[in-house]
C-alpha cells in the first residue's frame, strides 16, 4: 500500500521540480581581450522591445573588476534592450558594483559590434558582441535546488522507509 503511494509521490515531485524550474537564456561576451569574460541571462529567448528589467542575472569580469547580480546594480533599468535568439542587438546597460566601479555596455542597431567602457576599463573593448551559445541551457542557479529536492526524495523513498526486520523465533515443542 505504501509503495505505490511513495512511488507516485516521487514521480510527482520530480515532474513538478522540472516544470517549476525558472528558465533563462544565456548570452556570452565574445571578442573581448584575454582575461575579460561575461554572461548575461535574459528572461525570454528574444524580445525586440525589451528593457534592462528583463535581465535575470549576469556575471561579467572586465579588467579584473567583477560585476555580478550579487555585487552590483543596474543603474538604468528602463532602457531599451533588444535581442534575438542568436545575439543582443541593442543594449545600453550601466552597472555599478559595491566597489563603486561603473561599467557601461552599449551596442546600437546597425553597428557591427558593442563597446564596453567604465571605471578602470582600458580601451580595446570596442569590438565585442553578446552571442547566444550554441545551445542555451537553464540557469544552474535555478535548477540545482530543485534537483537536490528530487534527489533527497529519492533517497528518502529508497532508504528512509525501511523498517528493521524482526526475526520471529518459534519454540520447538
Amino acid at each position: 500500500m505504501k509503495l505505490p503511494f511513495l512511488a507516485g509521490l516521487l514521480i510527482c515531485g520530480c515532474i513538478s521540480s522540472f516544470r517549476a524550474q525558472a528558465v533563462s537564456y544565456e548570452f556570452d561576451l565574445v571578442g573581448a581581450p584575454s582575461g575579460d569574460s561575461g554572461q548575461i541571462f535574459l528572461d525570454a529567448p528574444s524580445n525586440p522591445a525589451g528593457a534592462n528589467t528583463d535581465v535575470v542575472s549576469y556575471n561579467i569580469t572586465i579588467s579584473g573588476n567583477s560585476f555580478t547580480s550579487a555585487n552590483s546594480t543596474i543603474q538604468n533599468p528602463s532602457f531599451l534592450l533588444d535581442w534575438t535568439t542568436s545575439m543582443i542587438g541593442d543594449m545600453d546597460l550601466s552597472l555599478k558594483n559595491t566597489a563603486g566601479k561603473i561599467l557601461s555596455l552599449t551596442d546600437s542597431p546597425g553597428s557591427a559590434n558593442g563597446v564596453i567602457v567604465g571605471t578602470g576599463v582600458p580601451s580595446g573593448n570596442d569590438n565585442v558582441e553578446w552571442d547566444a551559445p550554441p545551445t542555451s541551457v537553464p540557469d544552474a542557479a535555478n535548477t540545482l535546488p530543485l534537483f537536490a529536492i528530487a534527489l533527497a526524495s529519492l533517497g528518502w523513498y529508497c532508504y528512509g522507509f525501511r523498517r528493521p526486520q524482526m526475526a520471529v523465533v518459534a519454540a520447538k515443542p
